[in-house]
């Protein structure tokens, strides 16, 4: 593996129905709201055809450190309400992938990021920081877990229906 190339797992538990978790996590314009310790701008580019797939979205990131990536996601598979993968392109040149696996009650969401940074001074100093690289991401997705807990509750709360 590269020394600028990440592979980083995720693996949230939490009381919810996959459905319910597969449309929010479906739905990136929502991402600000729910997610804004690390998404700052959302912009659907194309939305996705008839199957589901093809939808490329444009984000503005970031994490706990002082910087942002720029970065487009291209929706390339999708099999509600178990699975969905992206083809990530710009800052970040990769592909990401969530599973959700219905445990009675609870839900494991497992997402797989597997991407090489594009962004020539990440590149260069990649062999150096990749541990703090890594701590970052993962700052960034226990920001995600709370907001998506916070977000399952507050659509139960209010009665929203599953797309």
């Amino acid at each position: 593996m590269a020394s600028h190339e990440f592979s980083i797992p995720t693996v949230w538990r939490l009381r919810a129905q996959a459905a319910h978790v597969y449309a929010i996590l479906n739905d990136p314009d929502e991402f600000v709201r729910w997610w804004p310790e690390v998404y700052l701008g959302v912009e659907v580019l194309r939305e996705a055809d008839v199957t589901g797939k093809g939808r490329i979205v444009r984000f503005l990131t970031k994490g706990k450190l002082p910087y942002r990536l720029r970065w487009q996601a291209e929706l390339v598979s999708s099999q509600p309400p178990d699975r969905m993968s992206i083809r990530a392109t710009g800052d970040l040149d990769g592909r990401g992938e969530w599973r959700l696996e219905q445990q009675g009650e609870w839900l494991e969401v497992t997402y797989d990021w597997t991407v090489l940074v594009t962004q020539p001074w990440m590149v260069l100093l990649s062999p150096l920081l990749k541990p703090v690289f890594v701590w970052n991401h993962r700052w960034a997705m226990q920001r995600g877990f709370e907001g998506l807990q916070r977000e399952v509750a507050r659509r139960a709360g209010m009665g929203i229906p599953v797309s």
